[in-house]
């Protein structure tokens, strides 16, 4: 991700950063999805993680990783210990 993603860019290194943020929450950027545009809807979900509207430094991508990786762990968790949703074995 090249550092100061922002507002008006568009591009692969874009749509990897929402791609990013769709597998932290798959409803995030619920009215464009990845569309490689960075506008308003990817700089408020980028708010709602990390505080701000722009990637700054690898810092912020380290922290939208790191909120993903813990909102899985937490999902699993509670899938593991409480039942819910149940886990399938099979693949």
């Amino acid at each position: 991700f090249p550092s100061h993603d922002k507002a008006g860019q568009k591009g692969e290194s874009v749509q990897k950063l929402q791609m990013l943020l769709l597998q932290y929450n798959k409803n995030i950027l619920p009215k464009f999805g990845a569309d490689s545009d960075f506008g308003s809807e990817t700089a408020s979900a980028l708010k709602s993680i990390i505080g701000k509207e722009l990637i700054e430094s690898q810092k912020d991508i380290d922290a939208i990783y790191e909120a993903g990786k813990k909102k899985a762990a937490n999902a699993f968790l509670n899938a593991t210990i409480f039942g819910f949703p149940k886990l399938s074995t099979q693949v």
